[in-house]
């Protein structure tokens, strides 16, 4: 196996390739990359730059063992340095710019040190604290266009720019930044731009979205002890029963009511269909306890997660007995008999009546009421 060969696989399987992938990104077949890496044959010279870009490395990395040395010697000096003598460290990565212009691992790498002097004010002159930080913002900024994956690859990047963001006041771009992440990606970046009541209700609001997802996941298996997790799920999490709460186990009862007229079982569906008209009715309650029950909600659920809901927006759309009136109406093929049976058309006949006793009172909630 020749050098190029070696430096070949070695650099492919850094950037976690397979040999298929790095065929495509060339558009060659993947034997041709096999037979570079075992010395049968030698890359096209006009394949040697975009090989290059794909690898994420010079071309004079790519071709040059002593280059990769080089680059190794220097980082192992850059390591050997303590973290407070930052300029120290500055100073081998500004050799290393020199030598390998251009080069994003050293680029960030920089960047890091300006941040951590910056982030601990360690013997910085006056002024220069912004000044370190705008450049760490570019340096971050390069880095993200040339990602490279691992320990310095694109979250930890992502990561500092959010930091040097913060440290320079830029709170809504570092948000922003964030923002184009998704699932738990975003939240570790909001974390870095939130504080106190913020980082507070941001946490809640990721808590609840896990907690609906897990209830999902239970209601889905359509079986019931599936249904009975869910429901004690809900119970731990709420440990207080107010309308958060019972708003919960609202939408548990509606699958459940859902899924056993599928199943036609129903003397257990109509039992489901009460335990949801129990359960609105026990909602509603918490609301009927304030004079305007569209104002904000501080104790909305138990005080782990009394700002999830704080403003009552989603009652603000909606007439809280609607869910529950027409799940009364709702049936499927051959389930038409439930309906006729006189506890659910009493059931069904009270939430009706309930639904339009609200509409009546907040007309804004339910604009439809006379379609429907």
């Amino acid at each position: 196996m020749t050098d190029f060969g070696t430096r070949l696989k070695e650099l492919r399987k850094e950037r976690g390739l397979t040999q298929e992938q790095l065929a495509e990104r060339l558009s060659v077949a993947f034997q041709t990359v096999s037979k570079w890496e075992n010395g049968v044959s030698n890359p096209d010279f006009s394949l040697i730059a975009p090989l290059a870009e794909a690898l994420q490395v010079s071309t004079d990395e790519l071709l040059c063992a002593d280059c990769r040395k080089q680059k190794q010697a220097l980082e192992e000096e850059y390591r050997s340095i303590p973290q407070r003598n930052w300029r120290k460290r500055a100073e081998v990565l500004d050799r290393g710019l020199l030598e390998f212009p251009g080069d994003y691992r050293f680029c960030s790498l920089k960047a890091d040190a300006y941040l951590y002097a910056c982030s601990y004010d360690l013997d910085l002159r006056e002024g220069e604290k912004e000044l370190l930080l705008a450049e760490c913002e570019t340096l971050f900024g390069y880095a993200l266009e040339n990602p490279r994956p691992g320990k310095h690859g694109r979250m930890a990047n992502l990561l500092s720019l959010v930091k040097t963001l913060m440290l320079r006041e830029k709170k809504k771009e570092a948000i922003a930044l964030a923002m184009k992440e998704e699932g738990d990606d975003r939240d570790q970046l909001l974390r870095l731009c939130l504080e106190g009541e913020e980082l507070r209700r941001h946490n809640q609001e990721v808590v609840n979205e896990k907690l609906k997802a897990l209830i999902q996941a239970l209601s889905g298996c359509a079986e019931p002890l599936s249904f009975d997790l869910a429901r004690r799920v809900i119970e731990a999490f709420y440990p207080e029963k107010t309308a958060c709460y019972y708003e919960q186990l609202e939408s548990l009862a509606c699958k459940e009511y859902t899924v056993l007229l599928r199943k036609g079982e129903y003397d257990q569906a109509e039992s489901a269909y009460e335990r949801l008209c129990a359960t609105t009715d026990l909602k509603m309650a918490c609301f009927e306890e304030r004079d305007d029950p569209f104002s904000p909600y501080p104790w909305f659920s138990h005080p782990a997660m009394d700002a999830l809901m704080e403003d009552g927006s989603f009652y603000k759309r909606q007439n809280p007995y609607m869910m529950t009136a027409h799940m009364g109406r709702f049936s499927l093929p051959g389930g038409e008999e439930l309906l006729k049976r006189e506890k659910m058309q009493a059931l069904q006949k009270e939430m009706e009546e309930k639904r339009r006793l609200w509409a009546k009172k907040h007309p804004e909630s339910d604009p439809f009421y006379g379609e429907n």
